[in-house]
């Protein structure tokens, strides 16, 4: 003998199984979508940072070069002056005398 109650109170918990299981499956989707586009807003923003970091590097290094190739001139320009030069560095109280300023106080280059 079969109960018809027991067939239909079966055949609700199925449904109201498949229901919860297929909610659940649409929130599951929705978060990953959602967490899909955190991640790729961040790698674009991770990206344009990167960037950023090496135009600056690029500047960085031109400006290195650039000074660079002003130290040499200028360091060529004070060795062909025959001029004696000093230098007082204030931060730390040191003095650079050249060995032609020292020449031309009588001491030894």
């Amino acid at each position: 003998m079969q109960d018809d109650n027991g067939q239909v109170i079966a055949v609700v918990c199925i449904f109201r199984d498949i229901t919860v299981l297929k909610t659940t499956e649409l929130q599951l989707r929705n978060a990953h979508e959602a967490l899909e586009r955190k991640v790729e807003e961040r790698m674009i923003e991770l990206k344009r940072a990167n960037e950023q970091l090496m135009d600056e590097i690029e500047e960085r290094t031109i400006a290195e070069e650039a000074l660079h190739r002003s130290e040499e001139r200028y360091a060529l320009a004070a060795e062909g002056s025959n001029d004696g030069l000093w230098d007082w560095d204030l931060a730390d109280g040191s003095i650079y005398f050249s060995g032609r300023w020292k020449n031309l106080l009588g001491y030894s280059g």
